[in-house]
């Protein structure tokens, strides 16, 4: 069986590199898919490049915003268009590997909300894979994502699925892939994720639309824990609000996003503390 997938990519004024994404989706060797373009309003030629490729494709479909309203808003209009029985997204500016799906269809266990894979991170001066030397299948609990988006940035899982858990929080300022993989995982249970490197993200100096550098990280992750409160409680119980102070005091404290990570993690996830011996 072959079944139907759906690649929804969603853009915003970046034409030349929005055809290199959409090549890479053409060229997979899993061929039952469909291409969903999802336009946040461009203004420049991206409506030439996707009629150009859909002209050679059939396969390719093209959807746009009637205004500019975010990536989480574009992604949503492929995920609630899609025909597919499998699902998974692509940014404008990265690529797949030709095996990408194939491998998803290959690795999918109905047990497991999602599965997503290592990849490689390309800047202009180097390559590394995001998750070095790890060779194995590794299965990720809810609770990981509470404090990390170990997922990063795409996952691959049943269509019905993502609807049932309402996409993209389109009020998301920014982390809005970690919030929906949360959600998934907090509802169908834990992913799998796979060793083997089939995604490029690419980055490079002009890549602001990626991840909103504008908005303090400490304030965007509090929202994000009150956005998902009652998984936070369920992990947490009682320590919950002795959680947000804690979170508080470390934003005063560390104003870098990286620093901030780093606490969290080793505070709940290194020393594998139990919640509820957490001292804050």
């Amino acid at each position: 069986m072959c079944p139907l997938v759906s690649i929804y990519i969603s853009t915003y004024n970046r034409a030349p590199k929005l055809s290199r994404a959409i090549n890479s989706v053409i060229n997979q060797d899993y061929k039952n898919i469909e291409i969903i373009i999802c336009d946040d309003c461009s203004n420049d030629n991206t409506l030439d490049v996707v009629k150009k490729l859909a002209s050679e494709d059939s396969r390719i479909k093209y959807l746009r915003t009637d205004k500019n309203n975010g990536p989480s808003a574009a992604r949503n209009l492929g995920i609630f268009s899609a025909r597919g029985e499998y699902i998974t997204g692509l940014d404008d500016d990265d690529e797949f590997t030709t095996d990408r799906i194939s491998y998803f269809i290959t690795n999918w266990n109905e047990d497991f909300s999602f599965v997503y894979c290592n990849f490689i991170e390309s800047y202009e001066d180097k390559e590394c894979s995001y998750y070095p030397d790890n060779n194995n299948i590794e299965k990720i609990e809810t609770s990981e994502l509470l404090f990390n988006n170990i997922a990063s940035n795409q996952i691959f899982t049943k269509t019905e699925r993502m609807r049932a858990v309402g996409g993209f929080d389109e009020k998301c300022r920014t982390i809005e892939d970690w919030d929906l993989w949360l959600r998934l995982a907090d509802k169908y249970g834990k992913g799998i994720r796979l060793p083997k490197l089939t995604y490029v993200m690419h980055h490079d100096r002009n890549s602001s639309y990626r991840v909103s550098k504008s908005y303090p990280f400490h304030l965007a992750y509090r929202e994000f824990v009150y956005r998902n409160q009652k998984i936070y409680e369920n992990y947490m119980k009682e320590r919950f609000y002795s959680f947000i102070k804690y979170l508080d005091l470390l934003a005063l404290k560390e104003n870098n996003k990286k620093t901030c990570f780093d606490k969290l993690h080793q505070s709940f996830l290194k020393k594998k503390l139990k919640y509820k011996n957490i001292k804050i």
